[in-house]
């Protein structure tokens, strides 16, 4: 190497330059990096605050194309609703609140799923369909420090029934049952939990009613709940016990009255969920309910459920799901029938924070309960006992 290159890069040097060159030298030294600066300090009310959310879209196929767009029962199809159209479902944002002892939550929601939820809302100045359309859930609640385990919760929350819940991506299937679709899948009141150091809760509930926010009666209805959580078993059995009926005479009396109606509804509830290995879920489901229509005159219904699903992998599942619903009296679903169903679900989580499931669905009722293409004269959808549905749903969270 000549001279001129050495004295070059040793005056570039000697002036604090730096150069590639300086980077492959012998014995140089790296260049000095500044610290970098601490992450800023979050406010201190966002302390105990978690922000959840998910989309929820879906395509339906129907065997039957019916003439009003609708795959299901009316009253029900809180997800899976529409038929041949590219649909959102539901959209949610939660937000929860632990500071300390304080529990809060607000979850506000977007799509036809909501839609069928408060479809049966009573109408008033702070309720009804309209107001309460977009809040799924807003409560806030009382961890209380001085008895470990006691928790106490005021306003609208999920119910104390059920296996299935509103969010798909936490269902084995995409669609739900008839079990579900029949019962609450939200109560308004006040709730008192109370967990015992080992896997039992027990928990009492005053409510307005049966899947109501607002007031339908003068009656308030009582719940309870006891459950087992552990690892391998989920337990649990809830009752439903008041008058749910929005308002229409006294049995006793006869006295006619748009808020005052006598007659009781009793609900029972049982749910078994049994994990034998990581890779293998079984669940079963028995509700049996009672529904007084006069003063001689009493109606029952009843619905079963099974459940399988199989993790395969970590990014690949399936579920399957075989179920009974009677109603011989027209109790609940507006058809006096005995409905029968049989489920197939593909899920894939190609993605953190992704499910895709692909579903097939087989529905029959004993009368011609679901809706077909031909109409009558006056526009009236025909009916027919069964249905066939292929569903492709898709849930991003975070």
């Amino acid at each position: 190497m000549s001279a001129a290159p050495l004295n070059l890069i040793t005056v570039m040097l000697l002036s604090g330059e730096t150069t590639r060159a300086q980077e492959v030298l012998p014995g140089a030294a790296p260049a000095p990096v500044a610290p970098a600066p601490p992450p800023p300090a979050l406010p201190e009310w966002l302390d105990g605050v978690t922000l959840h959310g998910f989309v929820d879209t879906y395509f339906a196929v129907n065997s039957n194309r019916p003439a009003d767009g609708a795959n299901f029962l009316p009253g029900t199809g809180s997800t899976g609703k529409r038929f041949n159209e590219f649909t959102l479902n539901l959209a949610a944002l939660d937000v929860a609140v632990e500071k300390g002892p304080v529990l809060g939550r607000l979850t506000l929601a977007f799509g036809n799923g909501i839609e069928v939820l408060h479809a049966g809302e009573p109408r008033g100045i702070a309720t009804g369909p309209d107001v309460l359309r977009n809040v799924l859930t807003a409560s806030v609640g009382y961890a209380a420090p001085f008895v470990r385990g006691l928790t106490v919760e005021a306003g609208k929350f999920p119910s104390h029934v059920g296996l299935e819940v509103m969010a798909s991506k936490d269902n084995w299937n995409y669609t739900r049952a008839w079990s579900g679709e029949y019962s609450p899948y939200y109560s308004a009141g006040l709730k008192v939990s109370y967990a015992f150091p080992r896997y039992v809760t027990v928990t009492g509930l005053l409510l307005n009613g049966w899947q109501v926010t607002g007031e339908n009666n003068l009656f308030k209805s009582v719940g309870t709940q006891v459950a087992w959580n552990s690892e391998r078993l989920v337990l649990s059995w809830g009752t439903l016990l008041g008058s749910e009926l929005p308002g229409a005479r006294n049995t006793l009396t006869g006295w006619q009255s748009p808020y005052l109606d006598t007659r009781v509804r009793f609900f029972n509830d049982l749910v078994v969920v049994l994990k034998p290995t990581p890779h293998v879920n079984l669940g079963a489901q028995v509700d049996v309910g009672y529904q007084q229509a006069d003063k001689d005159k009493h109606q029952v219904w009843a619905a079963a459920g099974a459940y399988l699903r199989l993790l395969q992998w970590e990014k690949l599942a399936f579920a399957f799901r075989l179920e009974t619903f009677l109603d011989p009296f027209n109790a609940i679903s507006g058809f006096e029938q005995w409905l029968t169903g049989a489920t197939a679900t593909v899920e894939l989580m190609p993605a953190p924070f992704l499910s895709l499931k692909l579903e097939a669905r087989s529905d029959y009722s004993s009368v011609p309960a679901f809706g077909t293409a031909e109409t009558t004269d006056d526009g009236t959808v025909i009916g027919t006992r069964t249905q066939n549905l292929l569903v492709g749903g898709a849930v991003v969270y975070f």
